[in-house]
């Protein structure tokens, strides 16, 4: 192997065309690039290190530079990954323009060091190391005259003398290479001559020099004549032969040079854009607003003509082949432009009083100088908008003051995208994600998720532009711009103030006030909607005028009055009237009620504590003297569960009371029904379940009841047993739907007793108020919020909704009704189904307003909501502490308690089925002849199991499982009932909601989302991961048992001391290894011991002996045996109402503006001719605070009937006015031809107007003499002359 290259020579010349395989070469490159292959250039050590690789392949020296060299890959081009000898072999005239030209490169003083010049430095080294190389390249550099000092070496390159240098030609002394001088000859001789500069001739100066002659034609469109070169080169030879004159050095001043250059620089980048828009505006948004939407006019940024409401920057490049000069492209934004008036011709009325009343238009006045920033979910945009002026009060308004919204109809108001304030501006989008109050759904949440967000678009944006960046390092010395800095997500505190101006938007609004609530009282129908909620400073007789005003609604609705109300005191007098019934005086048939779960509230006053280990048998017991099940339910929903428990997990053979034990209370409450037991069976039952539990104590012998303080509650509730009995003849419950179980389907009911419906509504009260604190404003419109979502959902739930329409779900009524009025108008029906059509607001106070109403306070209307002007939002925007919120059920009764609680075999055995006393043992049912073995959860075969996890529990101490071990873990495995051999059904970890404590008292304010807390429980367990619950296996909850008795207590192994159930958790993974690693046991026994940890090992073990040592004292106490079915049917549940009720109050008024784009009258345009009938005006808005409850009880017709002035649409010349002249006069003339042709007279033109001339009086027309020119108008009876003769003359003035 050699280094020196075999150079072809042909005819004594290097040889500079490409060689066969170098043609090759080329044609695969070519494809490569058509196909998109990537090349990446690799750094001179790797390179170096590829080449010694191949010297050593070719058996060379790896130490001879030289030699290494020569083997160095080329980089770049066409042949890249050809070494330097064989570029010199086969492509010499390509390596000389390669190396030419980089080395003018270096010397012109480029000085980086990236790979590709690298890698040239080298390949230059190594070609300028052979004589004959380094000569073609001097050459090749003097042929192109880019050699110092060899200027003149250039050749000619055209002519008889192309290969002659201008040089050789210049010195010419024969006349005929002199005379081929030429037109070059002189442009290019300067560029050699530096002593000789070509100075223009004082007489020629302002001529430039010819470049072909004009005494003849050339003989060939390529080549000059021999004439023309002659000619050309007698009129330079004066100016070249003449001495030059001595050099001028010309005047050069700093501030000039600075001047000039700023000049430049401010051409290089002005933008067209108005000045008050560069301020507002980032720097990166300038040039891409400024070429879509601005052109230049009188030295003015002009908005241009075709405008749209979204504009959309221009995308970053696919790809780039040189770095980009700024990172402006990757970190533009879209831009809104809300313009009614110019887009849209919107007719729109100044806000002030007087212009009002007129009628006044505004007309545009330029561009508003400020372009805000909003908040979207990914990012930002930027919403500019117009500037609107009074003509009469020259007021001035933004395009998006809520003086102008407010003029819109509701398509075009809906189109505004943006809540505006003060400091800040946010996305509708992002406004709409605060409206409800859900678990995990906070302030603080969507804050966080906001950064998230942004944070990630913006590190895609920098990751996007630095590796663009990225892939010409090295290629160029400009430096590279960092990106711009993520503009801060504002705080959750704004996010809370952007909430409530989103709910004042649609509300009524109240000023800030500062008053002190005692009470919240509610008031609510069978269907759980909330008719009135109030706060007020004291109860009593301070709730007179919110009972008058519900009354007097209900009379001026045209509903009957109820029949029964719920109360949770004042239910019954022991003179006269009670208390609740007499506020409710207009009401005379009303039957009052005690709610149960307050009258069971009174009881559990009575006892120690709520901890007490039979404080819920207790209270299981005393809701089972009140109530009884209804038999056929119940029946029903136990074969349910039987068949459940056999196709899901295959337990079968089930007694009644274990089956009664897996009924839970929710599954209860919405499939069975139950009605009260009479006063003096509940009286009978309460008193024996009283004297039953006298002596209960727990096992550290500490009582269940205050005997002294009880016996005062028992005398003093004696009374009210009558108050909490179900009236006769009102049926409480309603039929919402039904639901399969086990094959069965199983109805689902929903109870009207009692305010379950309302405890639950004060749950969910910490929902609709977020953050711990609200002033008074705020927290009025959060409630009115919460109440409107509240009831909509509750009417939703008591109507059969249409299948067609169930999967739209708003909250906005004026949405509703606007939509429903124009479907209905259109196409006959309606889009959306009303649920709750609110009706006419009826003056009743309620939230705050009442409790202003009882300290004095007086309400104020906020007007001049201009997001321009400084709002009430302080400054400090730290971040406010925002609390989570548990989920709830829909509606929890408390009164309702497991069966397994309350009820023993003979109990729960149905009434028909049940032994009387003297019924004989022969009567009995026959003991069962095989001893059958039942676990905790009333499964048979739990001794098998045991068997199983005994001989497990034996294995643990074992390194691994024998044969003979697994053929008997395998004989036990198969001895399994059929239940246990299924797959473990794994529950999800999470919970529903979070622990609460007795009368749903929080215990902690842990703020958690969906599963969080109780996934962060089970997976952070000490010393283990993700765990599950023992008793979900019977056999893993055998074995952990059988290692509870094994370590009663914790112990000292290997020298480290552990817990008892670290202990008990070594064993089990001990055990869970050798099953797991014992392949005799793989597919023949499919035993799973599931990861458990410390925590879920510890928790499940005291539940298992807190619910033993219940049971054992509840045996202990003489309980009462309560039959809990009646033998009695109930009667049949009522129906889902088909709509909402009749109602004679009239509907809420809404207020919709008609459709008024296109009637503004803009420049260039006619009035638009007076419409066929006046329009009426609209309504004034009434208050938005009407109460909900009215919702009910207005008619279901009244979303279909409007105010007169909603019913209007635009005018007909509205369409007309916003048409051409042009079109205009073409629609007149294509009238008037299909009246000819149908033989009809002509329309009937408008007969033009006449003017008269002031100077003589006379119509002002040419048959009177009257003529115009420009804006002169001529008379001729005034001037005493002709038309023709005026005409004349200014035509020849000088005549």
């Amino acid at each position: 192997m050699e280094s020196t290259p075999n150079l072809r020579v042909e005819a004594g010349e290097l040889v500079l065309r490409p060689s066969k395989q170098a043609a090759t070469l080329e044609k695969v490159h070519l494809s490569q690039v058509a196909k998109g292959v990537p090349f990446v250039p690799k750094y001179p050590e790797a390179v170096l290190g590829e080449a010694k690789v191949r010297v050593i392949q070719g058996g060379g020296n790896p130490f001879d530079d030289l030699l290494v060299v020569s083997q160095s890959a080329i980089q770049f081009g066409q042949y890249r990954g050809k070494p330097f000898k064989w570029m010199l072999e086969n492509d010499l005239g390509y390596s000389l323009m390669v190396l030419s030209g980089h080395q003018r490169e270096r010397e012109a003083g480029r000085l980086d060091r990236s790979a590709l010049m690298a890698n040239k430095d080298a390949f230059l080294q190594y070609a300028c190391t052979f004589e004959m190389v380094a000569e073609a390249i001097k050459v090749r550099r003097q042929r192109e005259g880019t050699l110092p000092g060899c200027e003149g070496d250039c050749l000619v390159g055209f002519g008889v003398h192309r290969k002659s240098t201008y040089k050789e030609l210049y010195e010419a002394k024969d006349r005929e290479k002199k005379s081929s001088s030429g037109t070059r000859a002189p442009v290019e001789a300067a560029r050699w001559m530096p002593s000789q500069p070509a100075v223009p001739h004082p007489s020629r100066s302002a001529s430039p020099p010819p470049t072909q002659s004009s005494h003849s034609q050339p003989a060939t469109a390529h080549e000059p004549t021999d004439e023309d070169l002659l000619a050309s080169a007698m009129e330079v030879e004066p100016q070249v032969l003449r001495p030059p004159p001595p050099p001028s050095t010309p005047i050069r001043s700093p501030r000039l040079e600075q001047r000039a250059a700023q000049r430049l620089v401010s051409a290089a980048s002005e933008v067209v854009l108005p000045e008050a828009w560069k301020h507002s505006l980032p720097k990166e948004q300038h040039e891409w607003i400024g070429r879509s939407l601005f052109r230049r006019q009188g030295g003015r940024a002009t908005l241009t003509e075709n405008l749209q409401m979204w504009w959309y920057p221009p995308q970053p490049r696919l790809q780039y082949h040189q770095p980009p000069a700024s990172p402006d492209v990757f970190f533009t934004w879209p831009l809104c432009l809300w313009m009614p008036y110019r887009m849209w011709s919107y007719k729109l009325i100044c806000s002030s009083p007087d212009c009002r009343l007129s009628g006044q238009r505004l007309t545009s006045c330029g561009l508003y100088k400020t372009v805000r920033r909003v908040v979207n979910l990914h990012g930002w945009y930027f919403l500019a908008t117009e500037y609107l002026e009074c003509q009469r009060c020259h007021k001035k308004l933004a395009a998006w003051s809520y003086d102008i919204l407010d003029q819109l109809d509701p398509a075009h108001r809906r189109m505004f995208p943006a809540i505006l304030t003060y400091r800040f501006s946010c996305d509708m989008r992002v406004a709409k994600l605060m409206r409800e109050r859900s678990l995990g759904n906070s302030v603080s949440m969507l804050y966080h998720k906001l950064c998230e967000q942004h944070s990630e678009e913006w590190m895609e944006r920098s990751l996007q532009y630095l590796s663009v960046c990225d892939r010409f390092q090295g290629t160029t010395t400009q430096p590279i711009s960092p990106p711009p800095p993520k503009p801060p997500v504002p705080t959750a505190k704004w996010l809370l103030s952007v909430h409530a101006e989103d709910i004042r938007s649609r509300l009524s609004v109240l000023n800030f006030l500062f008053l002190n609530a005692a009470w919240v009282t509610n008031v609510g129908n069978e269907h759980g909607q909330v008719l009135m909620s109030v706060l007020t400073s004291h109860e009593g007789q301070g709730l007179l005028p919110m009972t008058t005003g519900l009354v007097k609604r209900y009379e001026a609705a045209g509903v009957a009055p109820p029949t029964l109300l719920y109360v949770d005191r004042d239910c019954c007098s022991s003179v006269g009237t009670s208390r609740a019934g007499a506020m409710f005086s207009g009401w005379s048939d009303v039957v009052v009620r005690l709610d149960v779960w307050h009258f069971m509230r009174r009881f559990a006053a009575g006892l120690h504590t709520d901890s007490h280990p039979l404080y819920g048998l207790f209270m299981a017991k005393l809701s089972a003297c009140i109530f009884i099940w209804d038999e056929g339910d119940v029946a029903l929903l136990r074969e349910a569960k039987m068949r459940e428990l056999e196709q899901q997990q295959g337990i079968r053979g089930l007694t009644e009371d274990q089956l009664t034990s897996r009924l839970t209370s929710r599954q209860l409450a919405l499939h069975c029904r139950r009605c009260t037991r009479g006063v003096e069976e509940t009286e009978q039952l309460i008193g024996e379940l009283l004297e039953a539990i006298t002596d209960a104590r727990e096992t550290m012998g500490i009582p269940l009841v205050d005997q002294e303080r009880m016996d005062v509650i028992w005398e003093t509730q004696k009374h009210h047993l009558p108050c909490i009995q179900d009236p006769p003849g009102v049926q409480l419950y309603t039929h919402t739907g039904s639901m399969t179980k086990g094959g069965l389907i199983l109805p689902v009911y929903r109870c009207a007793r009692g305010s379950t419906s309302l405890e639950s509504f004060h749950n969910r009260l910490n929902r609709f108020i977020p953050g711990t604190s609200a002033n008074l404003e705020n927290f009025q419109a959060y409630l009115l919020e919460g109440l409107e979502r509240w009831n909509e959902d509750r009417a939703a739930a008591a109507t059969v909704v249409d299948e067609a329409l169930s999967s739209l779900r708003c909250y906005s009524a004026s949405l509703q009704h606007s939509l429903n009025e124009l479907s209905q108008r259109l196409l006959g029906c309606s889009l959306v189904q009303d649920y709750s059509k609110p009706g006419q607001y009826t003056g009743e106070l309620i939230g705050v307003e009442y409790l202003c109403s009882q300290q004095s306070w007086e309400f104020r209307e906020n007007f001049g909501r201009d997001p321009d002007v400084p709002d009430r939002i302080p400054d400090d925007l730290g971040d406010a502490e925002d609390e989570g919120f548990g989920d709830e059920a829909e509606e929890q009764d408390h009164t309702i308690s497991p069966l397994s609680l309350v009820s023993t075999k003979e109990a729960v055995r149905l009434s028909r089925d049940s032994a009387s006393p003297s019924q004989s043992s022969q009567d009995l049912p026959p003991e069962p002849q095989e001893d059958v073995c039942r676990g905790p959860d009333g499964t048979p075969g739990f001794d098998r199991v045991v068997d199983l996890a005994r001989y497990l529990v034996e294995l643990r101490e074992k390194p691994c499982v024998s044969d003979r071990e697994a053929s008997d873990i395998v004989r036990l495995w198969d001895r399994l009932p059929d239940s246990d051999k299924k797959g473990v059904s794994y529950p999800p970890r999470h919970k529903e909601r979070l622990l609460q404590g007795r009368f749903k008292a929080t215990h902690s304010k842990t703020s958690t989302c969906h599963g969080k807390e109780s996934l962060k429980r089970c997976v952070l367990g000490q010393g283990s991961g993700p765990a599950q619950w023992p008793n979900i296996s019977r056999i893993v909850e055998a074995v952990c048992l059988e290692l509870c008795s094994i370590h009663p207590a914790g112990k000292v192994k290997w020298g480290i001391s552990l817990n008892r159930w670290a202990a008990v958790l070594h064993d089990y993974q001990a055990i869970r290894r050798l099953v797991g690693n014992c392949p005799a046991l793989r597919g023949r026994a499919r035993i799973q011991l599931f990861e458990v940890n410390q925590r879920t090992l510890s928790v499940w073990y005291n539940n298992y002996w807190k619910k033993m040592e219940a049971d054992v004292l509840a045996l202990s106490v003489p309980l009462p045996q309560i039959s809990m079915v009646s033998d009695t049917l109930l009667p049949v549940a009522k129906q889902k109402m088909p709509a909402a009720p009749q109602s004679v109050l009239p509907p809420f008024p809404f207020t919709v503006n008609p459709d008024l784009s296109g009637q503004a009258i803009r420049r260039g345009q006619r009035h638009p001719p007076p419409a066929s009938a006046p329009a009426l005006s609209a309504p004034p808005p009434a208050s938005l605070s009407a109460p909900p409850p009215a919702s009910l009880s207005a008619p279901p017709s009244a979303s279909l009937s409007t105010p007169p002035s909603a019913s209007l649409s635009a005018p007909p010349s509205a369409s007309l006015s916003a048409l051409s002249r042009t079109t205009l006069w073409r629609k007149r003339k294509a009238e008037e031809f299909a009246a000819q042709k149908q033989g009809l007279p002509p329309p009937q033109k408008h007969e033009r107007k006449k003017y008269t001339c002031s100077r003589c009086g006379q119509p002002r027309i040419k048959e009177f003499g009257h003529t115009r020119v420009g804006s002169f108008f001529f008379c001729a009876t005034a001037e005493g002359k002709t038309v023709e003769e005026w005409l004349q003359e200014r035509r020849n003035p000088l005549v």
